[in-house]
């Protein structure tokens, strides 16, 4: 196993689905990886930072949505729709911070996601340093039109996994 960007690791999508399914040791876990969506409908592409991310994205990291809601496992299933949560700062850049945004169709290569929330301000992603504008779940990856299947493909580790940081331990001064 290499060491992934957020200390967790690389794995394939059905490593994942095992660790998911079987992990007690967390209060919660999830996994995410990063990707460039193409926002064109046609002609030139515009590319924007997007992640495919698991069902307990938000509520492992304690994101609330600032408009809507934001994924959930409910979600992150096989052969879901697929639904995109905006972030905060690409809302404000891309739609005005229009509140009519829930409902709407967003491209993303080439096939229409329905705008489900937009996550809280200040949330930037999982990587310091790293911009990010649009996350949907990892089952969304199935029904985009590409030549080859990333996440089920064993023997190709692409996702990322994060449990939640611990609190820090009360020190004597706390006390």
């Amino acid at each position: 196993m290499t060491a992934g960007r957020g200390g967790g690791g690389y794995f394939s999508n059905p490593v994942w689905e095992e660790i998911r399914d079987r992990q007690d040791a967390f209060s919660g876990i999830f996994a995410y990886s990063r990707w460039a969506f193409n926002l064109s409908t046609g002609g030139e592409a515009r590319n924007v930072n997007g992640e495919y991310v698991s069902g307990q994205f938000f509520d492992t990291l304690g994101v609330p949505a600032a408009l809507g809601r934001t994924l959930t496992p409910k979600d992150d299933h096989r052969g879901c729709a697929g639904g995109a949560v905006l972030t905060y700062g690409f809302w404000q850049r891309e739609y005005g911070g229009r509140v009519d945004v829930l409902g709407k169709t967003i491209s993303l290569d080439h096939h229409p996601f329905e705008i489900v929330g937009v996550a809280g301000r200040g949330f930037s992603g999982t990587e310091v340093g790293a911009a990010l504008d649009v996350m949907v779940p990892l089952c969304a990856e199935k029904i985009l039109p590409v030549d080859f299947f990333f996440l089920d493909a064993h023997g190709r580790s692409v996702l990322d996994l994060l449990p939640p940081l611990a609190p820090p331990l009360a020190s004597d001064e706390d006390a």
